[in-house]
């Protein structure tokens, strides 16, 4: 099987402490994945360090990306992408509850022109809100005839 990893987000801390009560928020972090050759991906999240107070919540996963054809608008998914079995499951981790250090590994469909590593967080009360994570992704594809690595 071919493939090959891709370094989406170096160790970062993320801190949230500014972000108004009753807020979210969903962002791509770093660059977009060229997901064309590929079948299957992996997101590798490995948590160095986690504050967060009740019931907020920082969520790291696999989104589709890209630009809509023809119009040239850059695109970013508002849902992740799925497990390739059970399509009802999302390539999301909940970074709220994890002792760190602590790596979570999820896998799913390659769909779409490009995947990026998205951010979904939700500031529902006042207190911390904060992680320093370093994020890669797996890719690969069964046919080693169609993998052209870098």
């Amino acid at each position: 099987m071919a493939g090959e990893v891709f370094r989406a987000v170096a160790k970062t801390t993320y801190d949230f402490a500014s972000m108004a009560v009753g807020t979210s928020l969903a962002m791509p972090l770093g660059e977009p994945i060229d997901a064309l050759q590929y079948t299957d991906a992996i997101l590798v999240v490995r948590v160095h360090a986690v504050t967060i107070t009740g019931t907020n919540d920082i969520r790291i996963g696999l989104f589709p990306d890209g630009f809509l054809e023809g119009s040239g608008v850059a695109y970013f998914g508002t849902l992740p992408i799925v497990t390739p079995d059970i399509f009802t499951v999302q390539v999301l981790t909940s970074l709220a509850g994890l002792v760190p250090p602590v790596a979570v590994v999820m896998g799913g469909q390659a769909v779409g022109p490009a995947l990026s590593v998205g951010l979904q967080v939700n500031r529902l009360m006042a207190g911390s809100l904060s992680a320093t994570v370093s994020v890669d992704v797996c890719m690969r594809n069964p046919d080693e005839s169609i993998v052209q690595t870098q």
